[in-house]
């Protein structure tokens, strides 16, 4: 059977999303097979997926890849015995909705797992009626820069077959939640690789957290660290200092910045100063401070690449710059 899989498909940008409904938001186009194992023709998992309960058996599936990060969504409408071996070439991650996964590796599963698979290692888990859940991939290298560039010794958990509890890290979760639905939306428009390296690092943030391999400071350091972090970015919005210098002007480690921000504003740092400098324009442009020139203002807050601007523009404030340029207060 040639499956008809909808390798990239357009989302609607939905910030405020019950994380239960989550995986239907994302993806409501799908390609239907007619039993999970037919995965395995056209990527590189090794499926054995037993049905133990009464159903069609019918699979719905959507795949996105880019040039470092590749991911799997799937919907199963019946309770199945998942047996099979990960890809090889990658480490890959399982990220199921609450409660859809019963056990793994012959031991009951949290209620909200991050299930850690390895590159090429064997599992063995049963998932319920219903059952949606993301995996992600990506290649070995490419975690160990991303995770280098941000002064991380990646967990050791994060290579081994096993799962980890994020139910008591919501945040985490919620996060994670959040840079899946930004891949999932943007790769309609093509590999985007700035996009990519943020789902890998809330993905390597996830992996932290949950083994609480990192100290992320005391509530009060969070607070300082977040009201510095605010004063500069606010001081800065022109020339927007990237997040390693970001954590060294604060004197903050990053886990400790990404916390406070996320805890704070539900948002990293690095997505908290694009929302910034979009407002600063918003404003000069309502304001005819510039003229009748988009670009100007634009360009005054550090946003250069017209396309991109108009588009993450349009996804904050539902209209396009031009649209407010002609509405001045």
């Amino acid at each position: 059977m040639q499956a008809n899989i909808a390798y990239r498909c357009q989302v609607p940008h939905q910030e405020n999303v019950d994380f239960r409904d989550v995986m239907t938001v994302l993806h409501p186009a799908t390609a239907a097979l007619q039993h999970p194992n037919e995965i395995g023709e056209f990527t590189s998992w090794d499926l054995d997926f037993r049905q133990i309960s009464p159903g069609s058996g019918a699979t719905h599936v959507s795949v996105n890849s880019g040039q470092l990060v590749s991911t799997l969504w799937l919907r199963m409408g019946s309770r199945v015995h998942q047996v099979g071996s990960a890809p090889r070439d990658t480490l890959t991650f399982g990220f199921p909705e609450p409660r859809g996964l019963s056990s793994w590796r012959r031991r009951p599963a949290p209620r909200l797992p991050l299930v850690c698979f390895g590159a090429g290692h064997e599992f063995d888990g049963v998932s319920e009626s219903g059952f949606a859940a993301f995996t992600i991939s990506i290649g070995q290298a490419a975690f160990d820069r991303i995770a280098g560039d941000f002064g991380f010794e990646p967990s050791p958990e994060a290579r081994q077959p096993t799962v980890l509890d994020l139910e008591s890290r919501p945040r985490a979760a919620l996060h994670l939640r959040r840079k899946l639905t930004d891949f999932s939306s943007e790769m309609a428009c093509g590999p985007q690789t700035e996009l990519e390296e943020e789902l890998a690092l809330a993905l390597l943030l996830a992996t932290l957290q949950a083994d609480g391999a990192r100290d992320e400071g005391t509530s009060r350091m969070r607070d300082r660290v977040l009201q510095r972090a605010l004063e500069i970015m606010d001081a800065r919005a022109d020339t927007p200092p990237g997040i390693r210098e970001l954590c060294v002007l604060c004197d903050s480690s990053l886990p400790t910045l990404q916390r406070a921000f996320i805890e704070r504003f539900g948002m990293g740092p690095k997505a908290y100063q694009v929302h910034l400098r979009l407002n600063r324009v918003r404003q000069d442009l309502l304001s005819g401070r510039h003229g009748n020139r988009v670009a100007d203002a634009a360009n005054r807050w550090g946003f250069w690449h017209m396309g991109q601007f108009a588009k993450d523009y349009r996804k904050i404030f539902n209209c396009l710059p031009s649209e407010d340029l002609n509405r001045k207060i």
